[in-house]
Formats: structure tokens, C-alpha cells, sequence
């Protein structure tokens, strides 16, 4: 059956009406997504960088207050307990620290509640001491469960100075709830913010399940995390996460190595462009039939008999 010149032209016209519209929809599709997906790298990053600033400014604030008392500690030659305890508590309150102590190189301890040390307790045996007399100025440890407040804790420690030779160390004992109420309020439609300490372990997550976890050993994509971080201090990420949902991570370094994260799942984050494929996808074959028909109602009246 042969066909006529007027459903040629027709069909001729549809076909390439039809490849227009699915070129102008690939397009589009894929220039708004880049657009979108650059805007989202951009906020993730905004985040990440205030929730960066927002925890150095807490620690910052506390670790002064530390190293201020551990230079008040250095002005006292006898360092008698009275003298000490008096010190300690002025600054535990000042920064609302869980405990405030102290120990030097004698084996002697002094808590700001001025208690009497358990027997045979040695401070110079002890983590935060150790840590103290390996730095030359005011750090914080790890966290850390607290043996008496049972709650996750990081210690802001100093290395008490004489004579410009380290003797002791002071510590106060800072409790991170804050630090969690920073990171769990981050939370937005499909994403999250947690923090990785430097070994990758997920020291804050809002998945309870998932801290004290290294993220570098869930699954594959997350080896060149690690290679990212320790390139870069801020940066964008790609990864598929062990639920296999497909996300998108923006992450800043802290000024002691821990590591802000902030993820989002690209199915969410990019759900309004799917939308619009959809959109012009209905739009083109509707504009397709709409002109198909006006094409052919047009040539029946021109090449009418």
C-alpha cells in the first residue's frame, strides 16, 4: 500500500518535530541538573563550613579558658592544694566543664573538687596526662565515655609549664552534648550531618548504630573518601551508601582533624529535575500530536480537490 504525498509530509514532519522536542528535553534536562547539582554542592558546603565554624568556635572558647589556667597554674611556685583547687573550680565554672583537674610530674592529683584521689591512682599513667605532656599547647583528646557522668566526653588538656620544662598537666572534662545537638539539628529533607574523627571513625552520627564505626570500611566507595580527605580539607564527594542510595557528601576538616560531613540522597536532591523530564516529556507529545494534526488538517485544505 503505497502512501500519499500529503501523509508523507505528515509523517515526515512528526518524526522530525518528535527528535526536536526529544533533543530540546535531553538538553534541558541535563543542563538543569548540572545547575541544581551545583547549587546543592554549593549549600552542602555553606553547612558543612557553619557547622565547622560553629563546633571550632565552642571548643575554641573552652580550650582558652584551659590554657589560661594552665599559665594562672605556672604563676604558683608552691602549688599547695587550697591554691590549686581554687584555680580549678574558677574555671570549671567559667566554661560549665563536667570536672576540672590536675596532675604533675610528682604523681600528685588535684580535682577541683578538691576529693581525695583513690589509692594508688597515678596520673601520670593516664591518657589525658599523656596526652598533655606530648603537645605544646592546649588540646583535646578523644571522646570518650565518662567514668562518673556516663556520658560521651572530650577533655581540653594543657601542659603545665616551669621554668619553660613541662611538670604537669591540667585538664577539664568538656560533655559533647552540645556538640550533638549541633549535628543532630542539621538534618534536612534526605540528608544529615555526622563527624568523622581522623582515623575515620564516626565519633557524631545521628544513627546511634553508627557511631564509634569507620566509615572507611562499610563498603568500597568509601576508600576514596579517605584518598579525598587527605587531599583536600573541604571538598565534594559521590558515593553509594551500604543501603545502596546513591549520595552526595560535602565534607570540612576541623582545626584538630575531625572531619564535617554533610550527605544527601541524589534521588531527593534531584527529584524536581526528574519532574521536569517527565513534564516535557508529556509536553513534547502533546505539542508532537497537537502539530501532527494541524499539519495534516492544513495540507487537506491546501491540496483540497
Amino acid at each position: 500500500m503505497s502512501i500519499g504525498f500529503k501523509q508523507r509530509i505528515t509523517m515526515f514532519s512528526g518524526v522530525f518535530l518528535t527528535l526536536s522536542l526529544i533533543v530540546f528535553a535531553i538538553i534541558s534536562y541535563y543542563e538543569m541538573k548540572t545547575n541544581i547539582r551545583t547549587e546543592i554542592e554549593a549549600k552542602q558546603s555553606a553547612q558543612a563550613k557553619s557547622l565547622k565554624l560553629d563546633l571550632e568556635n565552642w571548643f575554641n572558647s573552652k580550650i582558652a579558658v584551659v590554657d589560661a589556667l594552665a599559665k594562672q597554674i605556672s604563676t604558683h611556685p608552691e602549688k599547695t592544694k587550697e591554691q590549686m583547687v581554687h584555680l580549678l573550680n574558677s574555671s570549671k565554672q567559667g566554661i560549665k566543664a563536667e570536672k576540672t583537674y590536675m596532675g604533675l610530674q610528682d604523681g600528685t592529683m588535684i580535682y577541683a573538687s578538691g576529693k581525695t584521689p583513690s589509692a594508688g591512682y597515678d596520673p601520670r599513667i593516664r591518657p589525658w596526662y599523656k596526652k598533655g605532656m606530648s603537645v605544646d599547647k592546649t588540646s583535646l583528646t578523644e571522646p570518650f565515655m565518662g567514668k562518673s557522668s556516663k556520658k560521651l566526653t572530650i577533655s581540653a588538656v594543657a601542659p603545665i609549664l616551669e621554668n619553660g620544662t613541662k611538670i604537669g598537666v591540667v585538664s577539664a572534662n568538656l560533655l559533647v552534648e552540645n556538640v550533638n545537638k549541633k549535628v543532630d539539628a542539621t538534618k534536612y529533607k534526605g540528608g544529615y550531618a555526622f563527624i568523622l574523627d581522623k582515623t575515620g571513625n564516626m565519633i557524631f552520627h545521628p544513627n546511634n548504630t553508627s557511631r564509634g564505626k569507620n566509615i572507611y570500611t562499610l563498603n568500597n566507595t568509601f576508600q576514596g573518601l579517605k584518598s579525598a580527605i587527605e587531599t583536600n580539607k573541604r571538598g565534594i564527594y559521590d558515593y553509594v551508601s551500604t543501603t545502596g542510595q546513591k549520595k552526595l557528601l560535602a565534607y570540612e576538616t576541623m582545626d584538630n582533624d575531625w572531619v564535617i560531613c554533610l550527605t544527601v540522597e541524589k534521588d531527593i536532591a534531584f527529584k524536581s529535575v526528574e519532574k521536569l523530564l517527565f513534564l516535557l516529556s508529556i509536553t513534547g507529545l502533546i505539542m508532537t500530536a497537537i502539530s501532527i494534526i494541524l499539519l495534516s488538517l492544513i495540507l487537506n485544505i491546501q491540496f483540497k480537490p
